[in-house]
């Protein structure tokens, strides 16, 4: 602690030194005014945040046990529903899994070239936060700074949390947006707008917490699935579909997809004759 006790003094001083060269038309006891009562706001609010993240850690610990309880059982032994949507779960599971085991290892290798302490602590809670769609990685993201802003060892710490920072930005970016969409991209039963998505991870998320956020989205995709049964007229299907994909050219293609699949039904029929 005697690392981070320093690191926090030097800290101090550094915002003390920026608020007297941004302030220095000011006289110097304003300019110390304005900076200590900065530094003690910022010190209640960071009080306050340790205080609520310690009074909650039981209750976090065993959301975070349940979310993994779940995320097994739905892999190993999922329950015992038709087989499109048992299939909708696992392969959503194991593209997740995977990609958020990749996204972890990167973020831990990241904070390890730049010195940073605990980064394979940091890399695993990545790993565990990017199962939660759109918003978990950044909360991700947080948890490094004060450790990273209060390490005297580091020879500049405000560099080294924006460099830090930016990296775990461009690796969401790049899992996110790249990644993840490539590799479900080949079952379109998958496909919703970012909009849909951060709706109903924040909807399943009030209901069962973690949990909801990570059910969110193969809840979704089960709803999508139910949506485009035959049993459902066109009128009713096309204005939810385009509604959930975010493209007027959604209708059109799960058409087309209907067409080829018939097809190929038909084809492999005509063979085995």
């Amino acid at each position: 602690f005697a690392i981070y006790e320093l690191g926090a003094r030097n800290t101090l001083e550094k915002s003390k030194e920026i608020s007297a060269h941004v302030f220095a038309s000011l006289p110097r006891s304003v300019v110390d005014e304005i900076s200590d009562k900065t530094i003690s706001s910022a010190k209640a609010i960071a009080s306050d945040l340790a205080g609520e993240f310690l009074s909650n850690a039981g209750r976090i610990l065993v959301e975070v046990l349940m979310l993994g309880l779940y995320a097994m059982f739905w892999l190993c032994t999922p329950m015992p529903l038709n087989s499109k949507t048992e299939r909708i779960f696992r392969r959503y599971m194991f593209l997740k899994g995977a990609s958020c085991l990749c996204y972890g290892l990167c973020v831990g290798f990241v904070l390890n070239a730049l010195d940073v302490a605990l980064a394979p602590v940091f890399g695993l809670l990545s790993f565990f936060f990017s199962f939660i769609p759109e918003v978990g990685a950044f909360f991700a993201m947080v948890l490094p700074a004060p450790v990273i802003l209060f390490d005297s060892r580091l020879e500049k710490p405000l560099l080294t949390l924006v460099i830090a920072t930016t990296a775990q930005l461009c690796l969401k970016f790049v899992f996110t947006n790249i990644i993840e969409v490539k590799l479900v991209e080949n079952d379109a039963t998958m496909k919703m707008h970012p909009v849909i998505t951060l709706l109903a991870v924040t909807f399943f998320g009030l209901i069962w917490g973690p949990t909801g956020m990570l059910l969110s989205v193969p809840l979704m995709t089960y709803l999508k699935v139910v949506i485009l049964s035959e049993s459902v007229p066109s009128a009713y299907r096309d204005p939810v579909l385009i509604f959930l994909e975010g493209d007027r050219r959604a209708p059109e293609r799960h058409r087309r997809r209907e067409a080829l699949s018939q097809a190929a039904l038909e084809f492999g029929a005509g063979a085995t004759r």
